[in-house]
């Protein structure tokens, strides 16, 4: 059982792979051949269809431009953000760089390099490149936001907080820099503020199940149990709901609020029975 961070994908509708201009992967549903025999309009038919949604043609017509011409900017760019959004951060790495090879002050081409070492877990290197990024465009609120992360992995919540609100000042109402905003006061065990943050998470997107799941640790951890179990439910944790309350409990150093959550999770779903067990076991007889 964790918090959800949100860290995300540059803010156009992401993209995908690269590595020679050759991906297995990068075939559209139903085969089709490219009949746009340039480069603008290659481009062009991906944006279309990411504007559809339509994200495996998109890549397929982005890595047919550059089958054209192999160093194209704005397809390597498109290319980088989609492998940022499907997680391939090798790839989305790999494809950032050659684009920073093409353009080294590039804001946007650091910020995708530095998000894809963000995942990868090369702390020093993001945090440097999104650094950069944001000398560049300080209008990049996914720079701020991936450096807020950062600050917070290292415990340094004032620098933390900065980066969140620069965020904030550019996007006030955005769902994911709320939500990690809210991760890093829970971290530091200000739930107050964390369940304030994860209430406008949810208030602004009722689907958000990130938002509800966090919301549902920083009421346990408060004690809150009743308030908890709705904000699981509502993340659609069904009987895994009473587990977490459960187990919050049990580390609040609270045995029989434990001990009630933990035997309703198995009586609930007994498939849960393993895990509720486990945590049962730790409970004083």
């Amino acid at each position: 059982m964790s918090l959800c961070r949100w860290v995300g994908a540059p803010l156009l509708l992401p993209l995908l792979l690269l590595g020679g201009c050759q991906s297995a992967a990068v075939r559209p549903a139903a085969a089709e051949r490219v009949i746009a025999n340039s480069v603008s309009e290659r481009l062009a038919r991906g944006e279309q269809a990411l504007r559809r949604g339509d994200e495996e043609r998109a890549l397929y017509y982005f890595v047919a431009a550059l089958a054209v011409q192999r160093d194209n900017p704005e397809a390597l760019l498109q290319i980088g953000t989609l492998e940022l959004q499907r997680g391939d951060y090798g790839r989305a790495a790999d494809t950032f760089t050659l684009l920073l090879q093409q353009t080294p002050d590039a804001a946007v081409a650091l910020q995708g390099l530095g998000q894809a070492r963000l995942w990868q877990r090369r702390y020093a290197e993001a945090e440097s490149l999104l650094t950069r990024a944001v000398a560049l465009q300080p209008t990049h609120w996914q720079s701020y936001n991936a450096l807020g992360i950062i600050a917070d992995l290292k415990q340094q919540f004032e620098q933390a907080d900065q980066a969140y609100q620069q965020a904030l000042k550019l996007q006030p109402n955005h769902p994911q820099l709320l939500n990690n905003h809210g991760y890093s006061y829970y971290l530091r065990g200000d739930m107050v503020r964390a369940i304030a943050h994860f209430q406008r998470v949810v208030a602004l997107d009722p689907t958000a199940s990130r938002g509800w799941y966090n919301l549902g640790l920083a009421y346990a951890r408060q004690g809150d149990d009743a308030a908890a179990l709705r904000a699981f439910e509502q993340a659609g944790e069904g009987a895994a709901a009473y587990n977490n309350v459960g187990f919050i409990a049990l580390a609040n150093a609270r045995p029989e609020a434990a001990r009630h959550y933990l035997q309703q999770a198995i009586d609930r779903q007994p498939s849960w029975y393993e895990r509720a067990q486990r945590n049962l076991q730790q409970l004083p007889p």
